[in-house]
């Protein structure tokens, strides 16, 4: 059931993202939503949770290849890579009361959004042998938006999601 729910999240996001939040770029930055919510759900998700994560990945992923130049299969295969590593990352951090701190969840959500887009361009300059991201203030603009919105989703999910499973 979760996994249909995560589709249709997946797509929904992807919509508003590609339909009504291109008109609201703040410095030529839009959100990128499908990072978002997949960063949302691997962060919240058990620490050992693999499968969940890699099911995310490849979800996320295909909605954020069909939706740019990608190839399918390229923001899969690093956004696979990054659950991965944001899971070893969780399960590294000391255990505290709260599971999933606030400034945890900052850090990794700019250092794997950095990520993200640093494979991007890994992948852009050596198989298509051109650069497409540049790393100038409309990326920093974008890293913001995409924060702003990352923490609300944070606190909606940890003070009404969270505390329904609870």
């Amino acid at each position: 059931m979760w996994e249909v729910l995560s589709i249709i999240i997946f797509y929904f996001f992807a919509l508003l993202q590609n339909s009504f939040f291109v008109y609201l770029d703040f410095f030529g930055a839009v959100p990128n939503f499908i990072f978002i919510i997949f960063f949302l759900f691997v962060f919240f998700s058990n620490k050992k949770s693999y499968f969940k994560t890699i099911f995310y990945a490849i979800t996320a992923g295909i909605f954020l290849d069909i939706l740019s130049i990608n190839k399918i299969g390229v923001s899969v295969a690093l956004l696979i890579i990054i659950g991965l590593l944001i899971k070893k990352m969780q399960s590294l951090l000391k255990d505290q009361k709260d599971a999933h701190p606030f400034a945890y969840f900052v850090i990794l959500f700019c250092v794997s959004y950095i990520f993200y887009y640093l494979l991007l361009q890994i992948y852009f300059y050596f198989i298509l042998k051109y650069i497409l991201i540049s790393f100038n203030f409309k990326f920093l603009f974008e890293i913001l938006y995409s924060l702003i919105f990352a923490i609300v989703g944070y606190s909606i999910y940890k003070n009404f999601i969270i505390k329904k499973n609870d």
